[in-house]
């Protein structure tokens, strides 16, 4: 025991609770210490005294009396008593005396608690590190919110989640055709700006008809905790929130939302909100005023030009109003791509001769000697419409089914209304009886009202419960509604929609669709055929489409299969043809003249749709989903997932009293129990989860959550270690014949933390998550190579409590010195992980800065360089802040030590 000296300030080891106590008196025999936290004193035999000694060392931070905290410089110890040589909050230098140290200083440093025997569990420190080398492993393969989603792993969503957010800004518009995913998208990208901790703000708008479904869509594939926004409410600013399109008509409405300062703002259904260069809509001016004082913006539109390229234009403009500041240059540019397309289609047929590659090589500053892949990636570099806007296609995505058209000619006694309407009816009485009872078949409507009609009807008619879904349904009566439909024992075989049905709800299960009505554009048509045309559908569908021959539905329902081709295929330019064409056709009696209108409507869309598939659509393709880089990133992240986090989880776990059990087939059970060793752990609901670790097995069971490295549940338990004191400080008994009985080892863990606001652009270079060192007592060398941490890890042992309380004090003294050469075999190491960081750092931004620089080597004389200078010039800076981060603001945190003592095999 160390002498004791009057104003000396010592922890009792049993009671650390108390706070720093003071020495008031002392004699040979005894000491007397007072605790002002808890304004009583204590008398201790020095001989059985369970006191520690306290003392701060430099570059350690300390709170004194007054409440402030100073920063340690040097440490002066005057006959025993301590003299802390600090900086304080002006940058002055201060000298502290011990007694003017806080009583209420948390004695919570890993050194301190093994010293004052605070002990947990040993398995501890292999928890925490395979825990944070685990996370440290998502930063550094840069999968952070790519890898926790329920969803396939399908190349084209996956590679325009990671481009869209590879600036520090996300600005972009996904218009990938209906069927496509943009919803998982938009959702892996909000998982990824959360991950990076780039927004935590966020806002959803979307028609009223979907907020409960992007809801749902959002807590059970990427495990996010929504709200609905309501006008009054107030809201939490680290919180995501959906609201409906209406918040941007409504006054009062959007004055309050737009109070609000949102990291992210996404728009989903974007072409619902109308702009004309003349007179934008009061909700496209609400829009643009909050688009603009958010950092990030995400603009949904499967359609984005069918209803009209000026409303195509503001959407672009929300997104990047300077470069998109006139539709008369926006135009101009799109007029490039065609001739670009063009070279592109002969590169990738090889249909050039040596003279043309020769002179597109001259034009375009393109090497011809490498892959077809690198060439176009190249030329798409030049001319391409960059990150902003993603368009993937069902021409470049494969293994969609094929549409089949059933066109229905019944007899009307007449053509009223009344008449039609019934023969319809009736047809669909018929139609039903001749089907399969287990199929499942979607009908849609243009109206409530012949909604409610043909429900009563077959419910009159065949006593058929139907499931309905429109306008007059609350959010919740519509999800249940669609929840009976789905079930596949005792759901609906029918489900009746009026046109709010046709966007956002998803039935892939269901393979006949029935147009009761035909809609009155093209692309609700298309939205309403892409409920079942979409990813996951496995039968070819068959589109039913009943009407009395040669009544105007008749001709108009030949207008769009034949003239327009938009029934069975994917028409991206039947929207432009239908309003050019369309009023004079419908109106034409003349049969003669009615053919010659539907032939040149037919030339224009087979033009423009040639014009869109080989001009900006081909390119865009090419850049939404760029190969070999999108099968690539999956192949990434199937590698990356064959190591799952289960055993780390196994032995967590238990060691926290959660109950966890293997339920069978690739399924687990957690529970939490009533005796755990914290009161919640994050991640793991109250009353417990199902759970696997298989990709597949979660998307065949929705109740079942997903576990992943990236998962709520890996990064609660990381956050849980991270801000407490569990684990800081082990003791255990090493069995071994190679080294002698009762040596003492001590085992550390040093975290390298980046002290800066850029931590998380500077994490994915970092060489690894922590250092590890193991050094004995009187050994001034490092055994981490010797001493390998997993086999050491399964030869430890438990110290039961009496036991480890007697070898911390009889090693007291050796554990502080222990403790201080293993600070210092840390720092060393430090030294040769920042040389690794800093290379890794190098060689991503040299070859991004090379990239740019190919790129605007490629531009010819004519052509405006202003945006890829800047792009160059932020990438550069943002390669010097992180280089001079890395440099002077990476520093070493003791996470945990682990005291190891030897005993006889």
């Amino acid at each position: 025991m160390s002498s004791f000296v009057q104003g000396q300030r010592w922890v009792v080891d049993s009671e650390p609770e108390l706070g720093l106590g003071s020495v008031v008196q002392s004699d040979v025999r005894t000491v007397t210490l007072f605790f002002s936290k808890s304004d009583e004193e204590r008398l201790y035999a020095i001989k059985q005294a369970p006191l520690t000694r306290i003392r701060f060392e430099q570059g350690e931070s300390i709170q004194i009396d007054t409440g402030e905290t100073l920063e340690i410089k040097e440490v002066l110890d005057h006959e025993g008593f301590l003299l802390y040589d600090c900086i304080n909050g002006k940058g002055e230098d201060q000298l502290i005396p011990e007694t003017a140290l806080s009583a209420n200083i948390e004695l919570n440093s890993p050194l301190t608690r093994l010293i004052t025997s605070q002990l947990d569990h040993p398995k501890w420190f292999g928890i925490r590190r395979q825990l944070q080398n685990g996370v440290q492993q998502v930063w550094q393969q840069q999968l952070n919110g790519l890898i926790g989603a329920r969803a396939g792993l399908l190349a084209h969503q996956l590679y325009v989640a990671q481009q869209a957010t590879q600036l520090e800004q996300t600005r972009v518009l996904l218009s990938d055709e209906v069927g496509l995913g943009k919803t998982i998208e938009a959702g892996l990208i909000i998982s990824r700006l959360l991950r990076l901790e780039r927004a935590s703000h966020i806002l959803i708008l979307v028609p009223e008809a979907l907020k409960v479904q992007w809801l749902v869509e959002l807590m059970r594939r990427f495990s996010l905790t929504v709200q609905m926004w309501e006008q009054g409410i107030p809201v939490d600013e680290k919180a995501i929130y959906i609201a409906s399109h209406d918040v941007l008509d409504d006054l009062g409405a959007f004055v309050e939302i737009s109070r609000e300062r949102w990291d992210c703002i996404v728009v989903d259904e974007t072409h619902h909100i109308e702009y004309t260069i003349d007179e934008p809509s009061i909700a496209y001016e609400s829009l643009d005023q909050m688009a603009q004082e958010a950092k990030h913006l995400i603009l949904l539109s499967a359609t984005p030009e069918q209803l009209g390229i000026e409303g195509h234009f503001g959407r672009l403009k929300l997104l990047d109003p300077n470069k998109f500041s006139s539709l008369e240059s926006y135009l101009d540019q799109e007029k490039q791509y065609l001739d670009l397309t063009e070279i592109i289609n002969d590169i990738e047929n090889d249909l050039l001769l040596d003279s043309e590659k020769l002179k597109i090589s001259q034009k375009y500053n393109v090497d011809f000697d490498q892959d077809t892949s690198n060439i176009v990636n190249e030329l798409v570099d030049r001319f391409g419409t960059g990150r902003g806007i993603f368009r993937n296609t069902r021409n470049a995505v494969k293994g969609f089914p094929k549409r089949t058209f059933k066109e229905v000619i019944l007899d009307a006694p007449s053509i009223e209304i009344d008449d039609v309407l019934d023969a319809k009816l009736e047809w669909l009485s018929n139609w039903l009886d001749q089907q399969d009872k287990k199929d499942k078949h979607l009908l849609i409507c243009h109206d409530l009202e012949t909604t409610l009609l043909i429900e009563k009807y077959l419910w009159d008619k065949k006593g058929l419960s139907c499931a309905v879904f429109h306008e007059d349904l609350s959010l919740i009566e519509r999800d249940r509604s669609a929840a009976f439909f789905a079930d596949s024992e005792q759901g609906a075989r029918i489900m009746l929609c009026s046109e709010i049905g046709s966007e956002g709800r998803n039935f892939q299960f269901c393979h006949n669709l029935i147009c009761f009505d035909l809609p009155a554009q093209p692309d609700l048509l298309e939205q309403r055929i892409g409920r079942l045309d979409r990813i996951g559908q496995t039968q070819d569908i068959k589109i039913w489409i009943p009407c009395v021959k040669d009544t105007q539905e008749s001709h108009n329902i030949n207008w769009f299969h034949t003239v327009l081709n938009c029934v069975e295929k994917s028409n991206p330019a039947a929207g432009q043809v239908h309003k050019e064409f369309f009023e004079a056709f419908s109106s034409q009696t003349d049969p003669k003249l009615k053919q010659v209108i539907a032939s040149e409507a037919r030339a224009l869309s087979e033009d423009l749709l040639c014009e869109i598939q080989e001009g900006r659509d081909k390119l865009l393709e090419i850049s939404s989903c760029r190969q070999p880089d999108a099968d690539a990133l999956v192949a990434k992240i199937k590698e990356f997932e064959k190591q799952t986090p289960f055993e780390l989880l196994e032995v967590a776990f238990d060691a926290l009293n959660v109950h966890f059990e293997e339920l069978g087939n690739g399924f687990y059970t957690l529970q939490p129990s009533d005796n755990m060793l914290v009161p919640f752990v994050p991640g793991i609901p109250e009353e417990g989860a199902e759970i696997t670790f298989d990709r597949e097995l979660a998307l065949s069971r929705d109740e079942v959550r997903f576990v992943t490295w990236d998962s709520p549940i890996v990064l609660g338990l990381y956050d849980l270690l991270e801000t407490s004191e569990i684990g800081t400080a082990t003791l255990a008994l090493f069995p071994s014949d190679a080294l002698p009985a009762g040596l003492v080892l001590l085992e550390g863990m040093y975290q390298l933390s980046v002290q800066h606001p850029l931590i998380h652009q500077v994490q994915p270079f970092l060489a690894q998550a922590s250092i590890r060192v193991v050094n004995l007592e009187n050994n001034p060398k490092d055994f981490d190579q010797v001493l390998a941490e997993d086999k050491l890890q399964d030869s430890l042992t438990k110290v039961k409590g009496q036991l480890a309380n007697q070898i911390v004090q009889s090693k007291k003294e050796d554990i502080k010195k222990l403790g201080q050469t293993s600070e210092q075999l840390a720092k060393d190491k430090l030294a040769d992980l920042i040389v690794k960081t800093i290379d890794n750092a190098n060689g991503f931004y040299n070859k991004e800065i090379q990239r740019l620089q190919s790129i605007k080597a490629r531009f010819n004389e004519q052509q405006d360089t202003t945006e890829i200078d800047e792009t160059i010039s932020r990438t550069e800076k943002q390669f010097d802040d992180i280089i001079t981060v890395i440099n002077n603001d990476i520093v070493l945190v003791q996470s945990s030590l682990r005291l190891i003592v030897t005993t006889q095999a």
